[in-house]
């Protein structure tokens, strides 16, 4: 099961119909089927959740990615000793610190740059990888899709934390669980959906 946001809205991508009859299900057979959805689509504001099915769920992602141009991103779940979420507040909504990739940089490298450089940290460690989240945006018409790949991190408690202004981050923050998981729910639905039960219990959803 392959998970994109556009907004808050999310495209589900798999083999089979959904067994959730809620899920609204759009059968494709073949790759200019599946541009015909996405043409009809982004023709309408206010589109439900939809779930796409109908052939390998590998190959159908691989052909829906083609639609787009696509952009690479990376990102961190940074907790300290004291089991605190590292939070960042850009625009008015708390975030994850993440951010696009250079040119050639891989993720792992691009993750722990992008949180030093969003949160003034200095030392990092980095651990397990865990799933990517995808969404879709747009930019004078054309459409765009972006992977962001995420890692565990750990780090002390007593670095200075020191806010990113220039990329609008107006608060860099330690938040203990219970406010981390009500910030988490407060934020983009492409965070909630993917790190809410993580950060509830440990394991990554």
């Amino acid at each position: 099961m392959i998970k994109v946001f556009n907004e808050t809205k999310l495209i589900e991508i798999g083999d089979e119909a959904p067994v959730d009859n809620v899920k609204n299900g759009i059968f494709v057979e073949k790759r200019f089927e599946l541009f015909i959805f996405l043409n009809e689509y982004f023709k309408i504001k206010n589109q439900p959740d939809v779930f796409l099915y109908g052939y390998d769920n590998k190959k159908l992602f691989k052909d829906f990615k083609s639609y787009f141009s696509l952009i690479r991103a990376a990102g961190g779940i940074v907790k300290n000793e004291k089991k605190q979420v590292l939070f960042i507040k850009r625009k008015g909504v708390w975030d994850l610190p993440k951010g696009k990739l250079n040119k050639n940089e891989k993720p792992k490298k691009g993750a722990v740059r992008e949180v030093k450089e969003e949160t003034g940290l200095k030392n990092i460690k980095i651990g397990q990888k865990l799933s990517p989240t995808y969404h879709i945006f747009e930019r004078k018409g054309e459409y765009f899709l972006k992977k962001t790949d995420w890692y565990l991190m750990e780090t002390s408690s007593n670095e200075r934390l020191i806010p990113e202004k220039e990329e609008g981050i107006t608060k860099v923050s330690w938040l203990e669980k219970e406010i981390a998981l009500n910030a988490l729910k407060s934020s983009y639905r492409s965070l909630k959906d993917s790190f809410v039960i993580y950060m509830n219990n440990g394991s990554e959803k």
